[in-house]
C-alpha cells in the first residue's frame, strides 16, 4: 500500500445497512452504491462516509467508516474471488444478509442479481461502473460514530459533503491531519460498531444510496 493518499473521496450515507459499504469477513467492500466513487478510487485513495441526521444516519458530523482503499477489482473478479465469498449474501444471519457480492457474470455481458438488500430497479445504477473498492485497513463505526473535529466540519478543512453526490480532498497536509485523528482514535480497528439501521429497518425498507 502507498504510504502517501493521493485523494480522500467524502460522501453522506443515506443508509447505513451493512450493505454498502459491508464491513464483514475482514474486509470492508464497496461493491454497490456510489458507482462514480467505485469509479474513479484507487489504491491508496481513502473513502469515508459521513452521517445524516435527516435520513437517520447518526448526524451530519459524524463519521461512520473510513477506508483505505487496499485494492480495486471488477465486479466479474470480486464475484469469482473466493476471499469474498462469505459476502454472497444469505439468510443465516443479519451480517450474511447485507452480503454485497450479489452480481453474478453470465454469458453475452448479462448478470444474474442474488436475492439480496438490493432489488431488480437497483442494478442499472449499480452496475454503470463494474469496479468493487476493497480494503483490508478500514474502520466501521456505524451507530457509534465519532463526531469529527470541527476543522474537518467548517471551513477550509471541511471534508463533509453536503447533499448527494461525493466531494473530494487532495491538499497532503490535510490528509494527513485525517489519518492522525483516525490513529488518535485507536488506528483502523475493523469493526468496532453495528449498523445504525437495524435489521428490522433492512427487512422493510427500500435500501438507499
Amino acid at each position: 500500500m502507498p504510504d502517501q493518499v493521493s485523494t480522500l473521496y467524502s460522501y453522506v450515507l443515506v443508509t447505513d445497512s451493512g450493505l454498502a459499504p459491508n464491513p464483514y469477513h475482514g474486509y470492508c467492500t464497496l461493491a454497490v452504491c456510489k458507482p462514480k466513487i467505485r469509479a474513479k478510487a484507487q489504491a491508496g485513495d481513502i473513502v469515508i462516509g459521513t452521517g445524516s441526521a435527516a435520513c437517520h444516519v447518526q448526524r451530519g458530523d459524524q463519521m461512520i467508516y473510513a477506508m483505505w482503499v487496499t485494492e480495486v477489482l471488477t465486479t466479474a473478479q470480486y464475484w469469482s474471488d473466493p476471499r469474498f465469498n462469505a459476502k454472497k449474501p444469505n439468510k443465516s444471519s443479519s451480517i450474511h444478509l447485507v452480503g454485497d457480492n450479489i452480481y453474478e457474470p453470465l454469458d453475452n455481458c448479462k448478470w444474474n442479481q442474488l436475492q439480496s438488500l438490493h432489488f431488480a430497479h437497483d442494478m442499472k445504477r449499480d452496475l454503470s461502473e463494474k469496479f468493487v473498492l476493497v480494503s483490508d485497513k478500514f474502520v466501521y463505526f456505524g451507530s457509534d460514530s465519532p463526531t469529527l473535529p470541527q476543522n474537518f466540519v467548517d471551513g477550509s478543512e471541511c471534508l463533509i459533503k453536503r447533499g448527494p453526490g461525493h466531494r473530494t480532498e487532495s491538499r497532503e497536509e490535510v490528509i494527513a491531519k485525517f489519518v492522525d485523528w483516525i490513529e488518535e482514535l485507536g488506528g483502523w480497528s475493523g469493526v468496532p460498531g453495528n449498523p445504525s439501521n437495524g435489521v428490522q429497518d433492512k427487512l422493510s425498507v427500500t435500501i438507499g444510496c
